[in-house]
């Protein structure tokens, strides 16, 4: 049988590590082989010596990585209330 209520707590620690590598690959994806995409534009405003929109594209993925993050976060809270983890973040 599988026992879901007692596995998400260790899958929503793979969903948080998910959403953050997910942003980050995509990134280096559109580094190596796009012609469109954030990580492309990154890469051509640093050759273009534009590093204020370089650092402007970079601190739009922080904010991206941190919001996928934080909604797995909030539905982790919403869905496991009951484990010790929430239990000590609540308080």
């Amino acid at each position: 049988t599988i026992r879901l209520p007692a596995a998400l707590p260790q899958c929503f620690v793979g969903f948080k590590y998910a959403a953050i590598n997910a942003t980050v690959g995509a990134t280096i994806a559109e580094f190596i082989g796009s012609d469109k995409g954030l990580g492309f534009y990154i890469s051509i405003v640093t050759g273009n010596m534009r590093p204020d929109l370089a650092f402007a594209g970079i601190f739009f993925l922080t904010v991206l990585g941190l919001t996928v993050f934080g909604f797995v976060t909030m539905m982790e809270k919403i869905l496991i209330p009951w484990h010790i983890s929430m239990k000590r973040i609540n308080k």
